[in-house]
């Protein structure tokens, strides 16, 4: 799972999430395995872009004031 990870990232055809760059980051295999155990029952949250959310609340403030 690691070095699918890590040629994803080095790719940079995809982001991955917050939880996937810390994976990549763990310095050990125990550490990683631990990691998975807490995880792998908690489901990922979608990461919203925040350009998105900044053009969103911008068009919504327009809106307000015209």
């Amino acid at each position: 799972m690691h070095d699918v990870l890590n040629d994803l990232h080095r790719a940079g055809s995809i982001p991955l999430t917050h939880r996937s760059l810390m994976f990549l980051q763990m310095s050990s295999t125990n550490e990683a395995h631990q990691f998975v155990e807490h995880y792998k029952n908690i489901e990922l949250k979608r990461q919203v872009d925040n350009d998105l959310i900044c053009k969103k609340t911008i068009f919504f403030i327009i809106k307000r004031v015209v």
